[in-house]
C-alpha cells in the first residue's frame, strides 16, 4: 500500500516538483565539485607545478580583477570563447590559491562604474571595426602593488598561464634582479637616421620579455668591469670584443656570476657596415677565444652545421643549415631547461669541439642528429639540393653545451693593459672600477657557464611572429622555444625558477618525427641525381660558350653546317637536361608532400577509427551475451 502511495506521489504535480528540486540540487553540488580530465599532450589545460608552487607560497591574499565585456552584440564569437577560457583558468588559480586568490569579475559596459574601474587599473578597451569598444584584461594587486595585463590577446593563448603567474610574482616580488647584456647586435633597437633612409627599429622581442621580470643593463664590448649586483650575464654575439672585456667576463665567472653566451661563426642577422662598404653585409663571427681556449672549448670558424634530418625552412626553400631541434635525440632530456623547451630553431649554427679543461665537466645540451656535417659558411643559405649529407653517418655535433666545475682565469698575468681612448670613456683607465679589486685566479666554488653556438636564434625573424591586436598595437607570439630557453636559464640562475616550466609551454607545434625521417631519406635519394644533372647542365652551357668563342672576330654570326649541328645537339641536350631536372625536383616535392599527408591522415583518422571499431566490437559482444542469456 505504501509503495502505491509513493508511486502516486511521484506521478503527481508535487512529485514532479520534488524530483526537479533534487535534480537542481545534484547539478549545483556537481558544479561545485570541479572535475576535469586533461588528455592533451603536456597538460595544456592543467596548471603547471610552477604555478602551484607560486600560489602555495603566497605570503598574503592577492586580488585579481578580471574585466570582460559580456554584451552579445559587442564581443566577437572568437573573443567571447577565449574570455570563457580565461575565466576557467582563473577559477583554477582560485582553487589552488586556497583562499589567498580572490577573483572579481567585471563587465565594463559603457558609462558604468566597471568601465571606470578598468581605466584606473590600466585595462584598455579594444576598438572593433564596427566601432564597438570591448574589454578583455585583468589586474593583479596586493596592498599598494599592482600588475596589469591590459589586453589578453588570444594569439598568446599558450602563454596565458605564464602571463598571469608572472603578474602575480611581480606584485609579491616587486624588486627586479639585474641582468647584464653585452652584444654587437642592435638588440636594444635604434633611433635610425631618416636622412640616410634608416628607420627606427624596436628592441628585440627577447629583450622585451626579459625586461618584464628583470632590470636589463646594457654593457659595451669594451667593458672593464661587471658590477656585483649583476648575477647573470648574457653575451650575445661578441664580435670584436676587447681583451679587457674578456677579462671582465673572466673575473665575473670566477667570483660566481652566471654566464650565458651565444656565439656564432656566421651571424646572419649581424648587419656589418664598413667605411669602404656602406651597404650592410651579413655573417659576422663571434669572438670569445681567450676564454674558450682556457676552458678547452673550440668553435669552428666560418663553419656551420647542416643536417637533412633536422632541416627547416629559410624563406621559400628547405635549408639543412636551419635546424629544428626537438625530443631526446637532440635535446638533453635530463636538463631542467632543455627538457621543457619543446622545439628550438637554430639558423646557421656552429659546432663546439675540444676537451674541457681540468676541473671542468661538459654536458651537451643540444646536438645534431647522426646526419650532421660541417659546411663552409658561404654555403649556409643554399637549398637542400646543394648539400650532400652522408647516408647513415655517425657524426653528432654539439650546438649547445654546459660547463660546470671550478674555473681558472684565462689571464694569469692579470688585467690586460688598457689604452686611453678619448672617444670611448669605457676604455679610460681612470674610469676602471676594478683597479682596487684583487685579481682572482680560480673560482672559490663550482660554477656553471652555458654556451650556445648560435646568435641568430634570438632574432625576431627566427623566434617570434609579429602580429597586431584589435587596436593596431604590436603583439609578439613565440614560434618556438628559443626565447623560453633563454628565459629559463636566466630564471634558473638569477630569478624565480617556478616560471621555467610555464615559459616552456609556449610551443604547441611539434613536427612529425616520422615525416622528418621520410623527408630526409627522400632528399638523400634525389639530391645526388639532381646535382649530377645540374653539373651536366653547366658543362653543356660551357661547351656552347666555348664553341661560340672559337670563331674568329666577326665570325660569331656566321655558322657552318657542322657548327650548327653541334650547337643544335648541345642546346637539345641543355633543354632535355633542364626538363629532367625540373621533373626530378617536382617528383621530390610530390614525394615529400605525399609522405607528410599520409602520416597526418594516419595520425588524425586512425585513432578515432580504432575507437569507433572498439565501440562497435564491445557493443556486439554485449549483445551476444544478452542473447545468450
Amino acid at each position: 500500500m505504501k509503495n502505491k502511495s509513493f508511486e502516486s506521489f511521484l506521478y503527481s504535480i508535487g512529485g514532479v516538483i520534488f524530483l526537479l528540486l533534487i535534480l537542481l540540487a545534484v547539478n549545483y553540488l556537481a558544479g561545485m565539485a570541479r572535475m576535469r580530465v586533461d588528455l592533451t599532450h603536456g597538460g595544456v589545460y592543467t596548471l603547471s607545478e610552477g604555478t602551484k608552487k607560486v600560489l602555495a607560497g603566497l605570503p598574503s591574499p592577492i586580488k585579481v580583477r578580471y574585466y570582460a565585456s559580456r554584451s552579445e552584440q559587442a564581443m566577437p564569437v572568437a573573443l567571447k570563447s577565449y574570455a570563457k577560457h580565461v575565466e576557467d583558468m582563473l577559477s583554477e588559480f582560485k582553487q589552488y590559491g586556497k583562499g589567498k586568490v580572490i577573483v572579481e569579475k567585471f563587465d565594463p559596459a559603457p558609462d558604468s562604474d566597471a568601465e571606470d574601474s578598468a581605466g584606473l587599473d590600466g585595462v584598455e578597451p579594444q576598438v572593433l571595426q564596427s566601432g564597438e569598444r570591448v574589454y578583455l584584461g585583468l589586474a593583479v594587486s596586493q596592498l599598494d602593488r599592482k600588475a596589469t595585463l591590459s589586453f589578453l590577446n588570444p594569439e598568446r593563448e599558450t602563454l596565458l598561464e605564464y602571463d598571469v603567474t608572472r603578474a602575480i610574482t611581480q606584485v609579491i616580488k616587486p624588486e627586479k634582479p639585474s641582468v647584464g647584456l653585452m652584444s654587437a647586435l642592435p638588440v636594444f633597437g635604434s633611433q635610425g637616421m631618416p636622412q640616410l633612409g634608416q628607420q627606427p627599429t624596436p628592441a628585440w622581442a627577447f629583450l622585451d620579455e626579459l625586461r618584464r621580470d628583470y632590470s636589463v643593463r646594457q654593457l659595451p664590448l669594451s667593458a672593464q668591469h661587471i658590477d656585483d649586483d649583476i648575477k647573470v650575464l648574457i653575451v650575445l654575439h661578441p664580435r670584436d670584443v676587447k681583451d679587457v672585456a674578456q677579462y671582465a667576463i673572466d673575473q665575473f665567472v670566477l667570483r660566481g656570476g652566471k654566464l650565458i653566451a651565444f656565439l656564432d661563426p656566421y651571424a646572419y642577422f649581424d648587419q656589418i657596415r664598413t667605411p669602404n662598404n656602406p651597404m650592410p653585409m651579413n655573417g659576422g663571427q663571434s669572438n670569445l677565444d681567450a676564454l674558450l681556449t682556457n676552458w678547452g672549448v673550440t668553435l669552428e670558424k666560418q663553419k656551420v652545421v647542416a643536417d637533412l634530418r633536422l632541416m627547416g625552412r629559410a624563406g621559400q626553400q628547405s635549408t639543412p643549415t636551419v635546424l629544428f631541434l626537438q625530443g631526446e635525440e637532440t635535446l638533453d632530456a635530463k636538463d631542467l631547461i632543455m627538457s621543457q623547451v619543446g622545439t628550438l630553431v637554430m639558423p646557421f649554427a656552429g659546432a663546439f669541439g675540444g676537451k674541457p679543461a681540468a676541473g671542468l665537466t661538459q654536458t651537451v645540451l643540444a646536438r645534431t642528429s647522426v646526419q650532421g656535417e660541417l659546411k663552409d659558411a658561404m654555403q649556409a643559405t643554399q637549398p637542400a639540393s646543394q648539400h650532400i649529407v652522408a647516408v647513415g653517418g655517425t657524426k653528432v655535433y654539439p650546438v649547445a653545451v654546459k660547463l660546470s666545475g671550478k674555473f681558472k682565469t684565462a689571464f694569469p698575468d692579470g688585467k690586460p693593459e688598457v689604452k686611453a681612448d678619448p672617444n670611448n670613456p669605457d676604455e679610460d683607465p681612470a674610469a676602471d672600477k676594478s683597479k682596487d679589486r684583487p685579481h682572482l685566479k680560480e673560482s672559490a666554488k663550482d660554477n656553471t657557464v652555458v654556451l650556445i653556438a648560435d646568435a641568430d636564434m634570438l632574432a625576431d625573424q627566427a623566434s617570434v611572429q609579429v602580429m597586431q591586436d584589435l587596436s593596431g598595437q604590436r603583439v609578439l607570439v613565440p614560434k618556438n622555444g628559443n626565447i623560453a630557453m633563454l628565459q629559463g636559464f636566466v630564471d634558473l640562475f638569477g630569478g624565480d625558477e617556478n616560471l621555467i616550466g610555464l615559459r616552456s609551454r609556449v610551443g604547441q607545434f611539434r613536427p612529425l618525427s616520422v615525416v622528418m625521417d621520410m623527408q630526409a631519406r627522400a632528399q638523400q635519394s634525389y639530391i645526388g641525381e639532381i646535382q649530377k644533372l645540374e653539373q651536366s647542365l653547366q658543362q653543356t652551357q660551357q661547351r656552347i660558350n666555348e664553341l661560340q668563342k672559337s670563331k674568329g672576330e666577326g665570325q660569331q654570326f656566321i655558322v657552318s653546317p657542322e657548327q650548327k649541328a653541334e650547337l643544335e645537339k648541345f642546346r637539345k641536350e641543355q633543354v632535355d637536361t633542364r626538363q629532367r631536372l625540373k621533373q626530378l625536383r617536382k617528383t621530390l616535392r610530390v614525394e615529400t608532400d605525399r609522405l607528410e599527408t599520409r602520416t597526418k591522415v594516419l595520425n588524425i583518422v586512425a585513432m578515432p577509427l580504432l575507437v569507433a571499431l572498439a565501440g562497435v566490437a564491445l557493443a556486439w559482444v554485449k549483445r551476444r551475451r544478452v542473447a545468450a542469456r
